[in-house]
């Protein structure tokens, strides 16, 4: 019998299932119907409607989507100006808007006449990008301020940044917070300023869609490999690539493992001496007239960095005078390093009385 008989070259076909070929079709057709726009539709998933194919034309991303970052030469990273995206946690999936100077607030508008204008300086938890402008503490504490002085008017201008560390603050007080001319300046930070875990300025760069933080050159080639990892992993291709994943998840309700952020872990930062960093913040604030009050931020683990300040002659209020902050209550489940909406209302209710009344004497 000759090779190139039809009996030979049956034999070598390969020996799929037909309910295989069937259910690989039916992928591919849902897949190309889906892209084609034709299936226009609202479908309820356990995280509320979804609009197809809006909502799945885009992968959704764990964290900030898109990227909350931008790179400074200066400052090392900031928060885009004007940005807005979604924030999705565990708990909460939130709009996140920032103003025109790349801020968790609403726009800074001209000084008025007769204003006490207070610029606040921290990290995430100051940023509060977790709610919305009204809900954060500060948008609360200056409200409350304002309802205990009505013939004066207080401004809270919210300079919070996630990720930034007091060598970024320094450089963001010089370049950004400096120039609106504010009478006080209120660093959000933690209660052992000697010990700080970042060994360095924040930095950002942008690989292949993400943003990598950093602080030394030396860590952007890990962090290069660990996004070349996620990007070629089998388990995330199907929800990068494509709709019918996308949408099947949803349906599931699983939550996304996609990002476009990273940063090296806690065992990478070197832990230095934050002190000169505050001393130079509140130099620049005493040449210009400005008043600098450091704000201590959870529970006071030992007093080697509250004695320093207050030796140094700070101006130091403790947030554990005034609440508990390490109530389980005030923070979300699923990421414990921030306020909920009733955590921020109550820290911005306990610290009232002590701002007001330095505000008053000074």
């Amino acid at each position: 019998m000759s090779i190139f008989s039809f009996r030979t070259l049956r034999g070598l076909r390969p020996r799929i299932p037909l309910a295989a070929i069937a259910a690989a079709a039916i992928v591919v057709g849902a897949e190309a119907l889906l892209r084609s726009g034709w299936v226009a539709a609202t479908v309820t998933t356990p995280g509320g409607p979804v609009q197809i194919p809006e909502d799945i034309a885009e992968p959704r991303l764990t964290g900030y989507d898109p990227a909350l970052w931008t790179a400074s030469e200066t400052i090392g990273l900031r928060m885009k100006p004007g940005y807005r995206g979604i924030l999705r946690k565990p708990d909460f999936v939130r709009e996140v808007r920032l103003n025109g100077d790349g801020f968790h607030d609403h726009e800074f508008r001209e000084r008025a006449l007769g204003e006490t204008r207070v610029a606040v300086l921290g990290r995430s938890i100051v940023a509060a990008n977790q709610v919305t402008i009204d809900e954060t503490w500060v948008n609360q504490l200056e409200k409350r301020l304002d309802e205990r002085t009505p013939n004066r008017r207080i401004e809270l201008m919210n300079f919070g940044t996630p990720g930034h560390n007091n060598i970024n603050r320094l450089a963001l007080l010089k370049e950004v917070v400096l120039p609106f001319e504010p009478d006080w300046v209120i660093l959000h930070g933690s209660t052992d300023p000697l010990s700080q875990k970042y060994g360095g300025m924040q930095r950002l760069v942008e690989y292949r869609g993400y943003s990598l933080r950093y602080l030394n050159p030396s860590e952007i080639p890990l962090l290069e490999r660990q996004v070349d990892a996620q990007l070629t992993s089998l388990q995330f291709l199907p929800g990068r690539y494509l709709y019918l994943s996308r949408l099947l998840s949803l349906l599931r309700g699983a939550e996304s493992n996609l990002r476009n952020t990273i940063r090296l872990g806690d065992h990478h930062k070197d832990k230095v001496d934050g002190r000169p960093y505050l001393l130079e913040m509140r130099q620049l604030c005493q040449e210009r007239g400005i008043r600098f009050l450091y704000l201590t931020n959870g529970p006071i683990k030992h007093g080697r960095g509250i004695q320093w300040l207050r030796e140094a002659g700070f101006q130091v209020v403790r947030d554990v005078d005034f609440i508990d902050p390490g109530q389980p209550e005030l923070f979300w489940p699923g990421d414990p390093n921030h306020f909920t909406v009733q955590g921020n209302a109550a820290y911005a209710e306990a610290l009232t009385p002590a701002l007001a009344a330095l505000l008053a004497g000074g």
